[in-house]
């Protein structure tokens, strides 16, 4: 399964954010870790308010003038994470371009960008993988694999069925967490207890195209329904925060706020002037604010949250950063190639992949 994104180009690329109520010039308010379970089950996203464009002074570089590094990958490397002193990526695509290879997790030395092992995983029908405390877990089509840092290895694997679909499994509560399936969705939700390697499975409410784990509750993405759903990490109940949303997909966790990708459906591409990205309270549901981003990724563009702002990586313009005290889009970076794909922040840099080109590349934040 390929995640690389087909184009629709946009006539004209306006980026617009809304200001959410709560947003200051000192920086939104904490909250308390935890979502209320009593939100509305199917509360409705409420207008932002007032709209402002971000305008022609938001500064804007090539991606070539904050590049720092390319780092070769072959296998079309995928979901670029930071644990255990390095950065990791899965190349899930050699089977594809050369018989008889394995698809691999990579580990990058981030002090040298150099690839400092390639483990060869199980197979490549569930692309995914997470980092707990002490391990990375792979995400499989019929187990949970475990990699162990210190060696490099494969160390264990608990059976699941899996769901065939790119997605990022998550780590909190002292849990992992994936997506369960007899099919490519991920209509079930897996609770691993990484130290007893007990899972327990609840329904998802409809099937699920990504999770995160913040304000101490699991997160999923519904896009065929349209919803954002809260799923108790104690009793797996499922509750229904925010709806009548076009496609959502990837869920990034901010300081005070869950961020969501629109448009995300496959089908459901984004239009000149459809908003792409907004921001939602995790409590009430209500939408603060909403972003046109720009470009027209197949399946939306892709989140970050990071100390300096959320990131978006889209299209037209390759990626861009919203400061989340002020709810502006603040920066964009260009590029030439058009192929979306997942972003982190990590080592003093931003990370992200070119799929059709196999390589990740290490900018300047």
């Amino acid at each position: 399964m390929s995640r690389s994104s087909i184009l629709r180009p946009l006539l004209a690329i306006t980026l617009v954010a809304a200001c959410g109520a709560s947003a200051g010039g000192s920086g939104p308010a904490a909250v308390p870790t935890s979502a209320s379970p009593e939100a509305p089950a199917s509360a409705s996203p409420s207008h932002p308010g007032a709209v402002a464009s971000a305008g022609p002074g938001v500064p804007e570089t090539a991606l070539g003038e904050r590049l720092e590094a390319e780092i070769p990958v072959p296998g079309s490397p995928d979901f670029p994470l930071a644990a255990f002193d390095s950065i990791w990526v899965l190349a899930p695509d050699l089977p594809l371009h050369v018989d008889g290879e394995k698809p691999y997790l990579v580990r990058i030395d981030p002090a040298t960008n150099e690839v400092l092992a390639s483990i060869e995983v199980p197979d490549r029908l569930c692309q995914g993988f997470t980092a707990s405390d002490d391990a990375i877990w792979l995400c499989a089509a019929d187990a949970l694999v475990r990699i162990d840092p210190a060696t490099n290895t494969v160390s264990g694997s608990v059976p699941v069925k899996g769901a065939q679909l790119a997605y990022r499994p998550a780590f909190g509560g002292g849990m992992v967490w994936a997506l369960g399936s007899d099919g490519m969705v991920g209509d079930t939700v897996l609770r691993l207890d990484p130290t007893t390697e007990e899972v327990v499975s609840f329904s998802a409410s409809a099937a699920a195209a990504a999770m995160a784990y913040g304000f101490d509750a699991l997160w999923l993405a519904l896009p065929n329904d349209g919803t954002i759903a809260r799923l108790d990490p104690a009793t797996g109940e499922i509750s229904v925060v925010a709806s009548g949303l076009s496609g959502p997909r990837a869920i990034a966790i901010g300081r005070d706020s869950l961020w969501v990708a629109l448009h995300g459906g496959g089908e459901d591409q984004a239009a000149a002037g459809d908003t792409q990205v907004i921001r939602i309270d995790p409590t009430s549901g209500n939408v603060l604010a909403e972003f046109e981003i720009g470009g027209s990724p197949q399946w939306g563009v892709d989140l970050w949250a990071a100390d300096s702002g959320i990131l978006v990586r889209s299209t037209d313009p390759w990626l861009v950063r919203i400061d989340e005290a002020t709810n502006e889009i603040v920066e964009t970076i260009t590029s030439d190639s058009a192929v979306q794909g997942p972003v982190t922040q990590a080592f003093g840099s931003i990370w992200t992949v070119e799929l059709e080109r196999d390589v990740v590349y290490r900018i300047s934040p």
